[in-house]
């Protein structure tokens, strides 16, 4: 997840539910400061068995050298405890954010896995009641 506002909180809460990874970029600001703060804070807790504590603050890396290098840091960590091939971006769809959303995409292609966004699915209906 990408920055956002108190509405992020309600897609940490159906991450959690379903028992998926919460992985909160911290570089662009918003909600996932304080999603990341929360998430290091309860990580033996809620990733001790699947993900190595020193691993997770790649998530609060700003900008290394630029975003391309950003993004494929995440994708590394994620493809590390992850066994599905599916991607799900957790961010705000603004018009000015297509280029930040077309890199995600391109670089979690580059690592084989497919990149969905919520206002693309169909049947968003069964995640949001």
């Amino acid at each position: 997840m990408m920055g956002g506002g108190p509405g992020k909180h309600r897609g940490v809460h159906l991450c959690r539910t379903v028992n998926k990874p919460i992985l909160p970029i911290t570089a662009f600001g918003g909600a996932a400061e304080e999603i990341f703060a929360s998430e290091l804070k309860n990580f033996d807790k809620n990733y001790g068995r699947r993900i190595t504590r020193e691993s997770y603050p790649v998530l609060d890396e700003q900008f290394p050298d630029g975003i391309d290098e950003l993004v494929a840091n995440i994708v590394g960590f994620c493809s590390r405890p992850s066994t599905s091939k599916a991607v799900f971006g957790v961010m705000a769809y603004r018009k000015e954010l297509a280029d930040s959303w077309h890199t995600i995409k391109r670089v979690v292609q580059d690592y084989n896995f497919d990149c969905e966004r919520m206002d693309m699915v169909p049947d968003t209906d069964r995640t949001f009641p």
